[in-house]
């Protein structure tokens, strides 16, 4: 593989956008990385339906449902050599599915085989050109955890991210192309855990500066082995 720079396409909700930075800014220092960006704020990859952020219900926005129609004219123009995918809070939140009046979340049966869909669909449409998907798992999260007091909301049960971790590792295992990076594993050995208050300070996303230390010391080294594995 060339030293540089290398054309990734970061996809996701707000959690991916602390390492979209970090990547571009990497870039922009030594040419390692070119970066093109589709992550959005408050989407993550699950389509349709509703879901509460806090005790707020809320449909969701429309502008998380143009995805499928954007992927296919960002990859013509970025031509990425490697995808790397982050979702860390809207797919573990309570939701009701389409067509469904039931709240669901991870670990229900009926929600699970509709993320293991969404996730395999969405990692299909990446893969569409050929080019190796790097999918992050995460940390389990605290939202408001920079509040005073700390609210405890149900999307804070550490078992739905690990459920939904396991979800990404079910749809990688019949991708060869794909390759599951496991960002909450790295989160664990932080200097203060997991909740490192200078990685992630309000409980959820990693800083550019955190995300940049886990390119260097750890993300980087996937993302070219997956590109070397496909060749690129």
């Amino acid at each position: 593989t060339a030293a540089g720079p290398h054309r990734v396409l970061v996809v996701g909700d707000s959690s991916a956008l602390g390492f979209a930075l970090a990547l571009h800014d990497l870039g922009e220092r030594d040419g390692t990385w070119s970066v093109g960006n589709i992550s959005r704020l408050g989407c993550g990859i699950g389509r349709g339906g509703r879901r509460l952020h806090g005790d707020t219900e809320q449909d969701i926005p429309p502008d998380c449902e143009p995805f499928d129609t954007e992927v296919p004219r960002v990859l013509d123009e970025v031509r990425p050599d490697v995808v790397l995918v982050s979702t860390g809070f809207w797919d573990v939140t309570d939701r009701k599915l389409p067509g469904d009046d039931t709240w669901r979340a991870p670990g229900d049966q009926a929600y699970d085989d509709y993320l293991r869909r969404e996730f395999g669909a969405a990692a299909d449409a990446l893969h569409a050109t050929g080019v190796p998907v790097v999918w992050m798992t995460y940390p389990a999260i605290d939202l408001g955890r920079d509040q005073d007091p700390n609210p405890d909301w149900p999307v804070d049960d550490p078992g739905r991210m690990e459920r939904q971790n396991e979800l990404i590792r079910e749809v990688a295992a019949d991708r060869p192309w794909m390759t599951v990076a496991a960002l909450e594993a790295y989160a664990d050995d932080l200097p203060d855990g997991a909740f490192d208050p200078d990685a992630r300070p309000d409980g959820i996303h990693f800083t550019a500066a955190a995300a940049e230390v886990a390119i260097d010391e750890w993300l980087g080294a996937i993302l070219v082995d997956a590109m070397r594995h496909e060749g690129r």
